[in-house]
């Protein structure tokens, strides 16, 4: 006899053959930039494998719970309760970011996460704590984003990391340097640097604007007077430092804006630096000299401004100015003197520009072997601060200057 099955319970299985949304078994089962969470929290969830899978809207919550087992028939066992579904996914960014925020992060679109995301030049590194790109400020943040070539920072122009094109270098490296403009056409890149500062004026075009000096190299003789760019800067590395050539100046200019930092030089027979006119920037650069030396910066006419500056041990005087205008900030001016007349020791202010600045700010003038600072009678100087003068032969500050030294350095008197 056929036995009959319909009032029978039988037990049956269900596979899930198809994760539900959001759900998986592996990372295939996962939209492209999602990998699959097997871990006991996750418990099989798609989650974001980087921060642009999050764009999107938010994932749809998952189904209610395990419904109850069907009731037991005769003889059978409960059927199985049904699978529970995962809760809702994050929401990305709504709506899709786009530049210059084209970045989702934790549901914010933003700038950046690295400087490598920062493409406009002049702003070139990525500020981790605002996720904003702004321009460099040290020479360190671009060898990390460019390398160490050239690793410069044009802060004093407009933020953004030198380039290679950009760059004359100059390195005595007798096995690849080369002076030669007919016989190395090539000369004055990475690959075959300057040897001295004499060939850098038939280099500078508007578009080689930036002389990197790498260890210790000879000055030029030639006079710097507006060639290439609207400003030339000059930049050292590697203890950068320019010694003059015979009784030339090592360096000399008469128009023109030139920007230094990050540089010794020695004054040799004559000036350190000699301006006569246009607009020359100084920062943290140590300018020494010897017992035959001029002064360490002559300036008569443009614009001199000084910032981390030490001019130490020229005999024809520290700064001597002539009616150039100059801005002289975190400058310290030691050791020299006496001059040639045994009146030039530190600064020596024979004339005020007709037109421009004329500040003197938080300046050390200290043991020069004459006067520390003296100005012509009609020469007073009323935007002087933080001038502490001490040690010098002579009257620390002449009473013409208008003006007394502070009273101890601090963060308010002296060179920082």
């Amino acid at each position: 006899m056929l036995l009959g099955v319909l009032g029978s319970t039988m037990p049956f299985a269900f596979a899930c053959d198809h994760p539900v949304s959001g759900r998986c078994n592996s990372s295939s089962d996962c939209p492209t930039g999602q990998t699959c969470d097997l871990s006991p929290q996750a418990n099989g969830t798609c989650v974001c494998a980087s921060p642009g899978c999050m764009d999107g809207s938010a994932g749809a919550t998952g189904g209610g719970a395990a419904g109850a087992g069907g009731a037991s028939g005769s003889g059978g066992m409960a059927g199985a309760g049904g699978m529970q579904d995962g809760a809702a996914g994050a929401g990305g960014c709504q709506p899709a970011c786009a530049s210059p925020k084209g970045i989702c992060v934790n549901s914010t679109c933003v700038e950046c996460v690295t400087s490598a995301d920062c493409a406009t030049a002049t702003k070139p590194i990525c500020d981790t704590a605002t996720n904003t790109c702004l321009p460099c400020t040290s020479d360190g943040q671009c060898v990390s984003k460019l390398g160490a070539d050239p690793g410069v920072c044009m802060a004093h122009e407009d933020g953004r990391c030198a380039a290679v094109a950009e760059t004359i270098y100059v390195q005595n490296d007798t096995t690849t340097c080369s002076d030669s403009a007919t016989t190395d056409p090539g000369f004055g890149t990475v690959m075959k640097p300057l040897c001295s500062m004499q060939p850098v004026s038939t280099l500078l075009s508007t578009s080689k604007d930036l002389v990197l000096v790498r260890g210790s190299v000879s000055g030029g003789s030639w006079t710097f007077s507006g060639q290439g760019a609207p400003q030339t800067s000059i930049v050292g590395q590697n203890s950068g430092f320019i010694a003059a050539l015979g009784v030339a100046p090592a360096f000399a200019m008469s128009s023109g804006s030139i920007f230094v930092r990050d540089l010794k030089i020695t004054s040799g027979g004559s000036d350190g630096i000699d301006e006569r006119g246009g607009t020359l920037t100084v920062q943290n650069v140590t300018i020494a000299g010897s017992s035959t030396s001029g002064a360490g910066i002559s300036a008569t006419g443009g614009t001199l401004t000084t910032s981390k500056v030490t001019v130490d041990s020229c005999a024809g005087g520290g700064i001597l100015l002539g009616g150039a205008a100059f801005d002289i900030e975190n400058t310290t001016v030691t050791n020299n003197g006496p001059g040639p007349q045994g009146t030039s020791g530190g600064i020596v202010i024979n004339a005020l520009p007709t037109t421009g600045v004329a500040t003197v700010h938080l300046v050390t003038v200290q043991n020069n072997k004459s006067v520390g600072m003296t100005c012509a009678p009609s020469a007073p100087i009323t935007t002087a601060s933080g001038v502490y003068a001490t040690g010098n032969t002579g009257v620390d500050i002449a009473q013409t200057c208008g003006f007394s030294s502070c009273p101890a350095p601090s963060t308010t008197c002296g060179a920082q």
